[in-house]
């Protein structure tokens, strides 16, 4: 399979370009999740290529219609996925107080939280997903948190810490008996120097990958 024969950055570009034929991603997909598993394909490629996007976003040469046909294609690649049982759609019966997955600032960021609760709920946990909207500055404070015992704002590498710092604080006046996870997606955190300081003062963990994410929640 393609994704299996391309590594790096090219099997990254690969699901971008693909994102323009999700049932052909789809199949690639699947054809990766049988060779190696569904969360390998979301932490090797899919979520690489969000990181891809997110780079190019910010160097501008990535214009925010084109984030948002990526968040598309990748909603339409997971669809198809649940549609062949290779992820769940319904809701986990699971008991208890649901994850909350918050989309930090755009599309990109949605994507991963999607990715995320996909995992989530393969696991048989609850998971809920609050775009960015919901995290803007006049809807923050409504964002229905009370009843989270896990909160996981996700970020697709970024080079603005101050927004990180001002999520931060408001999501733990939000939750304040909820633990509270950020996820920093991306290889490393080189390109956001400050993060360790500021979200190890306000947050219960770091993580920049999806099986990491897990991991965190679940202990």
């Amino acid at each position: 399979g393609l994704l299996m024969k391309i590594h790096g950055g090219a099997a990254m570009l690969a699901l971008v370009l693909l994102a323009r034929d999700p049932e052909e991603a789809t199949e690639q997909a699947e054809e990766f999740a049988r060779e190696k598993s569904i969360e390998a394909f979301f932490d090797e490629v899919a979520m690489p290529a969000l990181v891809l996007a997110q780079a190019d976003s910010d160097r501008g040469v990535l214009a925010g219609h084109r984030r948002a046909f990526i968040a598309e294609g990748l909603a339409a690649i997971l669809d198809n996925l649940a549609e062949e049982g290779f992820v769940e759609t319904d809701e986990a019966e699971g008991e208890g107080p649901p994850v909350a997955c918050l989309a930090a600032r755009n599309e990109l960021d949605l994507a991963a939280a999607w990715l995320l609760q996909h995992l989530l709920r393969m696991r048989g946990h609850r998971a809920v997903v609050f775009s960015p909207d919901a995290l803007s500055t006049f809807n923050i404070d409504r964002l229905p948190l009370r009843g989270a015992a896990v909160v996981c704002l996700s970020m697709v590498s970024t080079t603005s810490p101050a927004r990180a710092r001002y999520l931060v604080r408001r999501i733990r006046r939000r939750a304040r008996r909820a633990r509270l996870i950020i996820g920093l997606w991306g290889p490393e955190r080189a390109d956001f120097p400050s993060a360790d300081a500021i979200v190890a003062a306000a947050a219960d963990g770091v993580v920049t990958s999806l099986s990491a994410a897990v991991a965190e929640i679940e202990a």
